[in-house]
Formats: C-alpha cells, structure tokens, sequence
C-alpha cells in the first residue's frame, strides 16, 4: 500500500452491505489488542474514515442528508478538521490522507448528467492549498484515489453521456496527474476501459483494464513497464484495489459461478482466496508493508464485519476489540505500517448510526509478562498469589507456576483499562 483509497472501498462495500443485517457482537475470552476512537461527528446522519496515513492523518467524510450534502474532514492527533468546500463545488467526500497533511478528496459539481453530479477531485497539499485535478480533454469528470509523498495522484478521468431518454454511459480511462497536469497511463483502444487504483512510494501504479469482450486484465505499471497480473481462476471480474512497497496486491474478485465477491491477495505467484468470516461475500481494501490486510466480509447471518488478515488467517476485528466496549466492526478500509486501522462501526447503545473509527494497538509495557504470575487479577505480583499457587497445589499449580511468581515477585502488570477499549466517545 500507500495510500489507501476509499473509492474501489465503497463501491463494492454497498454491493455487500445489500445482504447486511445488523446483529450484536458475540462475546469473546481473548485479550483485546485494539482500542477504539470514536470520530464521528455529532448530528451528523453517517460517518466512515476511508484512509489512514503513515503518520496516522485519517481521512474520511460525514454525511448529513438532511442537508443532502457530505463534508470531508481529517483527523491527526486528536483534533478534527472539517475541510472547506472548494469553490463551486455542493458536496464532498474524503478519500486519501496523505503525508504531512496532505489529502485527496472528491467533490461533486453542480452540472448534472443523467442523475449524476459530476465528480471533480482536488489534491490538498502540505500548506493547505486546493489543487483542482482536472480530467483528460474532452472527459467531463475526475476521481483520484492515490496519491504518495511526491504528490503524484492516480485514478480515473471519466466522460459521462446520456440525456432524458438515454441510459447515463460512460468512457474511463487511468490516469496520473504530475502537478496537477493529467497523463493518461494506460494506452486506451475503442471500446475498452481502464482504471488506476493505487501507487506506491516509487511510482508503481496499480490498475485494470477491461476490453470490449469485458474480460479484466490487472496490472501494474512501473518505469514505463506494464507487467500483467494473473487473474483468480474462476472469476468473472478482477479489481486490485491496494499495493505495498513489496509489490504485493491486494483486491477483489466476482466469482462466476457463485456470483459473490471474494477477497484475494497476490505476492507474486498469482492471486489467492483469502478466506470469509462465515457468509458468502468478502472484499480486500488495504495491505501495509507488515503484510497485514483488512477489509470487510460477511458473517453467516449476512451482518458485515471489518476483517485483519496475519499470518494466514482471517480474524473479525470485533473479536480484537473488549467485549464491554459496546462496539462491532463492520469495516476495515485502511491501515497503516503502525497496524493503526480506520473504518466505520456500529456502537450497540446507537446501532442505528454508522460511525467512523480508529482502531489503535494497545500498547503494552514491558512489564507485561508478569501477568502470568498475577493469579488473584489484582495487576500486581505478591503474596496473594503465593497463596493462591499454594493452596492449588497438586491440582491447578505446580512447581513452575511457584517459581514464576517468586521470579516475578513485586511486579505490576500491564492491563486495558476499565473504559473497555474506549479513548473517546463523543456522543
């Protein structure tokens, strides 16, 4: 990855959330590894965080029907942001937190084509400067959804068509935008499509394209080379969504015979499934340079939930979180080299609203393996938990459970708080 970007995100996470149900989280025996901030906005109707930064700058947007707008915002260090309209623009939305302050969003013009406001990106640099992205001429739209440390950002410029009898169609082609200017990157032939979804710190640029036979060939693009990408076997459609520095992939497939999405990754030896929480669709939004991959799949029951992949395995992250949090994850849209990861949630006193997260790592002391000795729970090896080894002596302790304590004697251990997991709560 970079950057996460939160448009091949949203897509095929309201293709999913069709099938969503809302049910409580079941309760867990794990020690939490995850604590929550809370960074939705209040009044606001729905909130989701699409990006988090290597410097942990999240982006994301509020959405408040009401006024039948949405705002972008970012959030660093505890403090929120809500980011202007840009001139002449009715709605926005947060895509890519970027280094040092630097965004991505998308807003919609006022211009309408079929149903559609037409959407116009801008790059938000260091200084707080707007940076229209304009589209290719003669294409009427533009949507970035990467961008690294350079301020190169990548995406789409699109031409929207239709009138009051015509079904709204569309021509897409990939593109990178260098100082603003658009450079169309993949070669465009009549009939077929293309997309860039990521790129990395040195340039390389994820994409797909689609030919007029509506076969979808992936690939990346780096130093002027197009190197092909295999697609899953079995699958109708491919969109590789995110890419590290490693050049590892991560994305999305429509399986043919299943109809369902799967969430595949590539190391480079092919795509692969990377499993389900249950139910029958899953999507790959993120991977960092540690090899960690979120994003959402469904649980048996159809309610969505937000997924880490380590190690082979596929984990819901509302098991990663305390059960007396009051929170489920429906969401994992981005996550940063830290592990720090962003998305949206439910709190089960408020189920009805979505609300963008934070998911911080708790950090623990190095004073935390003395938790093995503490048999009473009262955080602090002494005599009650001598006592306690004796008195199970022969039965629940034995001659190493006594040393351990005698080793440890005195120590404190390092336990979550009382809060649940909770580092705000803002509503």
């Amino acid at each position: 990855m970079f950057y996460a970007r939160c448009a091949p995100a949203r897509a095929v996470s309201i293709g999913i959330a069709f099938l969503a149900a809302f049910t409580a989280p079941s309760a867990v025996a794990q020690t939490p590894r995850y604590t929550i901030v809370d960074l939705h906005k209040f009044g606001a109707n729905a909130s989701e965080a699409w990006s988090i930064s290597r410097d942990g700058a999240v982006v994301g947007d509020f959405q408040a029907f009401a006024r039948g707008r949405q705002s972008a915002f970012r959030w660093s260090d505890g403090q929120r942001i809500e980011y202007p309209l840009p001139l002449g623009t009715i709605s926005a939305q947060g895509h890519v937190a970027g280094m040092g302050g630097m965004a991505l969003i998308t807003a919609r013009l006022p211009q309408v084509v079929g149903r559609t406001n037409l959407p116009r990106s801008f790059l938000i640099a260091i200084n707080g400067d707007y940076q229209e992205l304009p589209p290719l001429a003669g294409d009427n739209a533009s949507q970035a959804v990467g961008v690294n440390t350079q301020g190169v950002a990548v995406g789409v410029s699109t031409l929207f068509i239709g009138g009051p009898y015509d079904p709204l169609k569309t021509e897409t082609r990939a593109v990178m935008w260098v100082d603003g200017r658009p450079i169309e990157v993949f070669p465009s032939r009549p009939g077929q499509v293309s997309w860039a979804n990521d790129i990395s710190e040195d340039g390389a640029i994820l994409g797909a394209s689609r030919d007029p036979a509506g076969v979808t060939h992936a690939w990346i693009l780096a130093g002027g080379s197009l190197t092909p990408l295999a697609s899953p076997k079995g699958a109708s459609s491919y969109s590789p969504i995110a890419i590290n520095r490693y050049r590892a992939v991560v994305g999305t497939a429509l399986d043919a015979a299943t109809f369902t999405f799967r969430a595949m990754a590539d190391f480079g030896a092919g795509p692969f499934d990377l499993g389900d929480l249950g139910g029958n669709n899953a999507a790959a939004f993120d991977i960092n340079d540690r090899g960690q991959i979120v994003g959402v799949a469904l649980q048996a029951d159809g309610s969505p939930r937000g997924f880490l992949v380590e190690n082979g395995q596929m984990v819901d992250l509302t098991s990663y979180i305390s059960p007396d949090s009051g929170w489920i994850i429906e969401s994992a849209n981005s996550v940063n080299d830290n592990g720090w990861i962003v998305g949206a949630g439910r709190r089960l006193d408020n189920p009805v609203i979505r609300r963008a997260i934070l998911l911080k790592p708790i950090q623990r002391n190095a004073l935390q393996p003395a938790c093995v000795a503490d048999r009473t729970g009262d955080h602090v090896v002494n005599a009650s938990d001598l006592l306690a080894v004796l008195a199970g002596w022969g039965n629940a302790f034995a001659a190493n459970d006594l040393l351990m304590v005698l080793q440890q004697w005195g120590a404190t251990c390092d336990t979550p708080t009382s809060t649940g997991g909770i580092l705000s709560k803002q509503e």
